[in-house]
């Protein structure tokens, strides 16, 4: 009998680590990085970053800002329709993914946050 259940019990804890990492990894954020420090060797990665907004570009599924550090600037793209009141001189905090689109670098944001410098 007992051996009959060992499987199951394993089953059912391998489940529970799933669900429990999977749950966890939407905890996680990254540490906060200049925009200068992003480079080709962190596409795919999650990033937090911030900048001050020098373009904003609307569209229908969202928005394009231009974030500047003062050393560089980054496109961020935002599939959402702008939920804050971004203007152009303001700061913005973005977590998002850095992608390659025509050879250069943007971040796919998850989250914008903007606020008066």
């Amino acid at each position: 009998m007992k051996e009959e259940i060992l499987p199951i019990i394993l089953v059912i804890v391998a489940i529970g680590g799933i669900v429990l990492t999977n749950e966890a990894s939407g905890l996680l954020v990254p540490e906060m990085i200049d925009i200068s420090e992003i480079d080709l060797n962190m596409r795919g990665k999650l990033v937090l970053t911030r900048g001050i907004i020098t373009e904003i570009r609307v569209f229908s599924a969202g928005c394009y800002l231009l974030l500047s550090d003062n050393k560089r600037n980054i496109e961020v793209i935002y599939f959402d329709r702008i939920p804050f009141k971004a203007k152009k001189g303001m700061c913005a905090q973005v977590l998002g993914e850095i992608v390659s689109v025509k050879g250069g670098l943007e971040i796919d944001a998850k989250d914008v946050f903007s606020y008066v410098c």
